[in-house]
């Protein structure tokens, strides 16, 4: 995979609220390097051509960022929302592969992104998945025939789909024919937000293929979404990093 092709977006525009914190999430540290920086890292391993999406109260960042193209997403409508103002207006070759990153998820293992890319030489679409025994406020990697079909939030999941131990990380890379489709996602009828996991729903509808990653590394693979989590994280990745 040429790096002059990839485009990394790291999306960093989420209120964090669950998180109860002084500090706006993406700038929490972990052995002294705030989650933002730590991505930024990642995405610099793969691709040249690194974006940012963030919130107003984060703008201060394009000073600290010089070297990095930021987007404002003005509100807070959900990842979804987020990806489609980056690509609104924008124009793209067919050779251009993208990867979503997420600056609460930063210490995913460069050996599962270098799999996604090996992977998507032949699918549209390739997920990044972790297994695990909580899956409760995951999104839930919903298969049929061993085909992945749908994310569903485990909140609006049935009894059975919470038997699903296969869950979403929000890492994702794929294709200008999926690029071209992101623009059909719909505002969620009940949160009034545009969820980015509905591409994999819509993807599936106009026959694009979807691969599966499935990390070995749980924790890595989880979003810092409260405290407890990132205790969590501090405690695990300390001894790793």
């Amino acid at each position: 995979m040429s790096r002059e092709n990839l485009i990394s977006i790291i999306l960093a525009g989420g209120i964090g609220t669950r998180i109860k914190h002084k500090t706006p999430k993406v700038l929490l540290k972990i052995k002294d390097k705030t989650l933002i920086g730590t991505s930024i890292n990642l995405a610099e391993i793969f691709s040249d051509k690194i974006n940012i999406v963030i919130n107003k109260t984060l703008i201060f960042l394009k000073n600290e960022f010089k070297n990095y193209n930021f987007f404002l997403q003005k509100s807070s409508l959900g990842t979804g929302h987020a990806v489609k103002e980056f690509f609104k207006n924008k124009k793209f070759n067919k050779k251009n592969i993208f990867m979503i990153l997420y600056a609460d998820t930063p210490f995913i293992l460069k050996s599962d992104i270098n799999k996604m890319l090996k992977k998507i030489k032949k699918f549209d679409l390739v997920i990044l998945a972790f297994k695990t025994n909580s899956n409760k406020g995951c999104g839930l990697i919903k298969k049929k025939g061993g085909s992945v079909i749908e994310i569903i939030e485990y909140k609006n999941s049935n009894k059975q789909e919470r038997e699903i131990n296969i869950c979403n990380s929000g890492i994702m890379i794929f294709n200008y024919k999926v690029q071209k489709v992101i623009k059909l996602i719909k505002k969620d009828s009940i949160t009034n937000e545009f969820y980015l996991t509905d591409i994999v729903k819509i993807s599936k509808i106009k026959n694009l293929s979807i691969g599966v990653i499935v990390s070995n590394d749980e924790i890595r693979s989880r979003g810092i979404n409260d405290i407890k989590t990132y205790k969590k994280n501090i405690k695990y990745l300390e001894k790793k990093i």
